[in-house]
């Protein structure tokens, strides 16, 4: 049974990778006019095709993130309603899904590497509020900006909170629900408040 499954699975990922090289070339041609468009024509498209998950609209919110992120590779999936800040400090690999109503902000910088699956309703942060200085209330404290990294073959389940200047390492799993503060490491699956190792992937 198990066999049957990993080979459907990789039936599917070849057909899924033939798809994408197909239609490659036709979206980097259509980058390219994009950005001769501008800015506030760009960012029009994108806000009206941000709560939608057509062929179209996926294809708008992916040419509009591959113009202001940092580095964008192929086959990025982009949910409804997305919320991302920074984008310049935001670096996303190939193969990756963000799912609807994800948060991310880069403020600090964020780097999600290939083949990573990020569910609905997550949130990914790269800064922290400070509360040392009394003299000001908390919400005007400095910010420490921290770096965020989430390695290769990651997956991160529904409603996940990831802190700022955390490491996810490669082929791990953030279980459904989970609030990561601190390294998770590879072959692992973590889950609760505060996150922490359940069991090892075999």
């Amino acid at each position: 049974m198990y066999f049957q499954q990993k080979y459907q699975y990789m039936i599917i990922s070849m057909k899924n990778q033939t798809y994408v090289k197909k239609w490659q070339k036709a979206l980097d041609f259509s980058g390219k006019v994009l950005a001769y468009l501008p800015y506030f024509i760009r960012n029009f498209l994108y806000s009206m095709a941000l709560p939608y998950e057509s062929k179209l609209a996926l294809a708008i919110k992916y040419l509009v993130n591959k113009l202001k992120l940092q580095y964008l590779g192929n086959n990025v999936y982009f949910g409804s309603n997305i919320t991302i800040k920074n984008h310049h400090l935001l670096t996303i690999g190939n193969n990756v899904s963000i799912h609807s109503n994800a948060y991310i902000d880069a403020a600090g910088s964020i780097n999600i590497g290939d083949n990573v699956s990020i569910a609905h309703q997550t949130s990914i942060l790269s800064a922290e509020h400070t509360w040392q200085d009394k003299k000001i209330p908390i919400k005007y404290n400095p910010v420490n900006l921290k770096p965020t990294i989430i390695e290769d073959d990651v997956w991160i389940g529904c409603g996940v909170r990831i802190l700022a200047g955390v490491t996810i390492k490669t082929r791990s799993i953030v279980a459904a629900g989970a609030v990561v503060t601190k390294d998770v490491e590879s072959d692992i699956i973590v889950g609760g408040i505060p996150a922490k190792p359940i069991k090892k992937i075999i």
